[in-house]
């Protein structure tokens, strides 16, 4: 009936929302973010704390009462009375991530099958997080390599973007581009005009295109 994803920030006391079906955004049953306290715990619909410091899946069967909103039913017409709250675990480091919210299908039982249908859910989660995780350590490699170059290279490195708009931005310059365009990478970064005065006029158009 309704899912939703929660990760833990780096110092571990804050659960923040990544991803959410079922619910629209403005939804109390699913906060921006969500405190890990024992005591602000009473105050958010979902029992984070409990299931952080427990390690297992804590089944929520008051909907109703936690939450001032319409529950959804997903392919039925029963609203969905119960959830489940799982803990995402490193699968390498068993260092907690995050929260997998699961709301439970209103005309079954929560029974051994379904836990197992959660947990295979949550391995699922795990593994996506963990390949995403390699993908963003690969691309900080890759830029650290690139940032090295770029000190000793006589040459301007940039990235370029354009948004729907038409608007010319920098993302990305080396330290290099100042002696070249006048012009720091910060300030590139910020002012989209003047990202679009390093190109030739008749180039504009076709970078834009």
């Amino acid at each position: 009936p309704f899912c939703m994803t929660y990760l833990m920030s780096e110092n571990d006391r804050l659960a923040y929302l990544v991803a959410a079906a079922g619910f629209p955004s403005t939804s109390p049953a699913c906060p921006a973010i969500v405190p890990l306290s024992d005591d602000d715990e009473p105050e958010h619909p979902w029992p984070f704390s409990t299931v952080l410091h427990t390690g297992r899946a804590v089944v929520v069967d008051d909907l109703a009462v936690r939450i001032a909103a319409p529950m959804p039913g997903g392919s039925w017409p029963e609203p969905a009375r119960c959830a489940a709250v799982a803990l995402l675990v490193g699968a390498w480091d068993s260092k907690p991530l995050g929260f997998l919210v699961l709301g439970i299908n209103p005309r079954r039982r929560y029974d051994t099958q379904y836990e197992g249908f959660v947990t295979q859910v949550t391995d699922g989660m795990v593994a996506a997080i963990a390949n995403g995780h390699g993908h963003d350590r690969a691309r900080s490699a890759l830029r650290n390599r690139l940032d090295k170059i770029a000190s000793v290279a006589p040459v301007a490195i940039f990235e370029m973007r354009t948004t729907p708009e038409g608007k010319v931005f920098l993302p990305y310059s080396t330290p290099a581009i100042a002696h070249i365009y006048g012009h720091t990478p910060e300030e590139l970064a910020n002012d989209v005009s003047l990202a679009a005065s390093l190109n030739h006029p008749e180039d504009r158009k076709r970078i834009a295109d």
